[in-house]
Parts: structure tokens; C-alpha cells; sequence
């Protein structure tokens, strides 16, 4: 009817009021609950461990976490085909928990998740006690994230995160640090390979490992969300959304030797919308990336660049391969703004270098847009930037590119 507002009337009377909890009620008693009432979560209370721990042989069933806290020289370390199988209620915590711990290892030993709602295969966190210790220097060695077959996954396989089960805050949340995830690999995780969070959150080392769900549910590889300073060496990765997911400012991150197949994204520190158009970015503060002797065979998005960056950089990529795989090109852009002046966005200044990097497109239209681009302001310097298209024939169109300006 003309003249009425769709919104429902709010009741406004005591009796309404009454009458509306009564329903409730009955709905609960009904069996309405799980409808009604978001359940809720009982966090298991962790085992606590003391000193060594030699994992049995074979298969471990565990339905708590096992929790080291404010120790030091941890040695957690697997026997003859050693596997975790968390089988207990959901944590946000993780099946393995560092919490306070300075020096520690865990190694040789696969991990699987037949439960839902589990944060991580491995956490390290720091304490939440006063006067506890901050985690430093924990090495996760060998360490296998896998399928199993099961549909359920850690949302993370390794998290290195200072805030862990602390929705508040409370806890000190700089510091944990040095940390190395080696020869370790995930196929069976739903939010990212390696979660990285925290102020201050210094030489990170992630070497020799691989990431990528084995199910196409499209995590992130890395994602280091707030205050990380990391380092990742000849990882590979494949079917992610982003291999390197990069959230707030302070973040330094080298990136040397990656091999990757199948991913929409190498590395972000926005998200876009379906448009293209900016849902988050950074806050322009400097992020130092360095990013070389890269094979990224991916399959790019229309409204994702396969690097999208906010903030000033300094950016640096050498020897690079860039190749779309299934007839979209790969695209580069770079953003840095200001706060408003006069309701304008203004951009600031940023630098970019660029050596030996070929943006490859195999099949589908060639594109005549700008492939890469940085706000006005910014310095750039290329050496060796091309672009190639492959024919349905195999043979290939070569073009110089240039920043800023459309493909010749």
C-alpha cells in the first residue's frame, strides 16, 4: 500500500515486548534453537606439557590441545610415521600450542583435522599471564598439513600469532618472533598456509616449503596481517586466492625463489571489490617488498592484479615470470593516497624498480590497456620489462612494455 515503510515495526509497548520473548520461547521448545541462538563454543582446556615430548609411533588421537607455556628449549619431535589427529571440540587455539615459549622445535610429524572450527594445526602465541614470556625463535621443521580425506581442515596449518585465542587484546602483542617454518607443507587448510600476526613481529623465515588446498577452497598461501617482517625462499605454491595476503602497514616482506600455479593473486595488500573498485587497503605507510626469481603461472582475475599494492613501497621485482594461463593477462597496480584534502584523494609519492620481469598471456584477446600502473607522483625505473603473447600455434608476440603507458 502506498505510503508504508517496508521495515518492520519495532514493538513499542510492554506487552509486546512480553509477548515477542513468549514466542521465542516457544520456538526454543520447538526445536527452533539452533535457529534462534548462535551456539556456543566451550573452549577445551588445554593439556598442559612440561619439558621434551617424544611423539609415539603411528597415529596420536589427542582431544585437547597440548599446550607448552612459559618454557624454554621445547623439543617436540615425531617417531616412525608420527601422526596428530585432533579429535576434540573446536579451539581457537590449535592442536599444538607454543604459548610463552623462547627456543623451541617441532619436527617430523604429519597433522590432520576430522573436527570443524579448529584455528591451526600449529600456534605459537605469547603468554597471557603476567610477567610471561614472549615467544621467540620456535622452528617448525618437517611438518605435514594433510587431507586425509577428510572434508573438515585447520582453518590455518601454522600461526604464528600473538593474539590467539584473545579477541580482546589483552594479551602483549609484540614481540613473537624469529620464527622458521622449514621443509614443512599444507594441503588441507581453509584460511591460509602460514597466518602471521602481530606488532613488531621481526625475521620471520619461511624455506623450502608448499602451500595450496587440496580441494580448491581458495585460501591465502602467507598472510601476514598486521606489524610482520618475513621471509620466504623457494616456497611453492598453487590454487590460492593470494599467495601472499598482506594486511596493515609496517610490513617487510622478501620474497626470493617462488613457484606457483593456478592462484588469482601473487601478492595483495587491499582487497577489491567484484568491480575493481577498493574494499580495503593500506594506510599508505612505507612497505618495504622485494620480490625476485619468480615462476607464477596463475589464472588472473578481471578486477584482481596479480600484484596490488597501497602504499608508497620502495616495490622491487627481478627476474620474473608473470603468466596468465588461460587467456587473461596479468596486470600490475600500485595506489598511495593520502588522507582527503577538500573531499580529493590526493597520491603521494612511491618508487617502484622493476628488472627483467615479462608479463606472459597465453591465448585469449591481447589487451591494448595499461598493464602497469603507479599514481603520477611515483618514481619508477625499469630494465627489461616485456611482454609476451602466446598464438594458438605456440609461437609468441613479443612488445616492450612501459609503466604507466598502454601495451604498443
Amino acid at each position: 500500500m502506498a505510503g508504508t515503510s517496508s521495515r518492520p515495526r519495532i514493538p513499542n509497548t510492554l506487552e509486546e515486548i512480553r509477548l515477542k520473548r513468549l514466542l521465542a520461547i516457544f520456538a526454543l521448545m520447538a526445536g527452533g534453537f539452533a535457529q534462534a541462538v548462535e551456539p556456543i563454543i566451550v573452549e577445551p582446556v588445554p593439556i598442559q606439557m612440561v619439558g621434551d615430548f617424544q611423539l609415539p609411533d603411528g597415529d596420536y588421537y589427542i582431544h585437547a590441545p597440548l599446550e607448552w607455556k612459559n618454557q624454554q628449549g621445547v623439543n617436540v619431535r615425531g617417531g616412525k610415521k608420527s601422526r596428530i589427529i585432533y579429535n576434540g571440540a573446536p579451539t581457537k587455539l590449535g592442536a599444538i600450542v607454543f604459548k610463552g615459549v623462547r627456543v623451541g622445535l617441532i619436527q617430523d610429524v604429519e597433522m590432520l583435522c576430522p573436527k570443524p572450527d579448529v584455528e591451526s594445526a600449529v600456534c605459537i602465541t605469547n603468554s597471557d599471564v603476567v610477567g610471561g614470556f614472549i615467544s621467540h625463535a620456535i622452528e617448525i621443521k618437517n611438518v605435514r598439513v594433510r587431507h586425509g580425506g577428510y572434508q573438515t581442515a585447520f582453518k590455518k596449518a601454522f600461526a604464528i600469532d600473538s593474539y590467539a585465542g584473545d579477541p580482546l587484546r589483552v594479551k602483549k602483542g609484540s614481540n613473537n618472533e624469529m620464527h622458521r617454518i622449514l621443509n614443512c607443507s599444507s594441503e588441507s587448510h581453509t584460511v591460509a598456509g602460514v597466518y602471521i600476526e602481530g606488532h613488531q613481529s621481526h625475521a620471520n623465515v619461511i624455506r623450502d616449503s608448499a602451500f595450496g588446498d587440496a580441494i580448491g577452497r581458495r585460501p591465502y598461501g602467507v598472510w601476514a596481517k598486521e606489524g610482520v617482517f618475513f621471509r620466504a625462499e623457494n616456497v611453492t605454491m598453487h590454487t590460492n586466492s593470494c599467495d601472499y595476503q598482506c594486511g596493515q602497514p609496517h610490513i617487510q616482506a622478501v620474497i626470493d625463489g617462488h613457484n606457483s600455479e593456478h592462484s588469482w593473486q601473487l601478492i595483495a595488500n587491499c582487497t577489491r571489490n567484484p568491480d575493481g573498485s577498493y574494499a580495503t587497503g593500506s594506510s599508505g605507510a612505507k612497505y618495504n617488498t622485494t620480490i625476485k626469481n619468480v615462476r607464477w603461472d596463475g589464472e588472473p582475475k578481471e578486477h584482481l592484479p596479480v600484484i596490488d599494492m597501497w602504499g608508497p613501497g620502495p616495490f622491487t621485482i627481478s627476474n620474473a615470470h608473470l603468466a596468465g594461463i588461460k587467456g587473461l593477462c596479468p596486470r600490475i597496480a600500485f595506489d598511495n593516497y593520502s588522507d582527503k584534502i577538500a573531499g580529493v584523494w590526493t597520491p603521494r609519492y612511491g618508487t617502484s624498480d622493476f628488472n627483467g620481469v615479462t608479463i606472459r598471456q597465453m591465448l585469449g584477446v591481447m589487451p591494448t590497456g595499461i598493464l602497469i600502473k603507479t599514481p603520477a607522483p611515483w618514481a619508477n625505473r625499469t630494465h627489461g620489462l616485456e611482454y609476451e603473447y602466446m598464438r594458438p600455434d605456440g609461437s609468441y608476440i613479443y612488445k616492450r612494455l612501459t609503466i604507466n603507458q598502454p601495451l604498443p
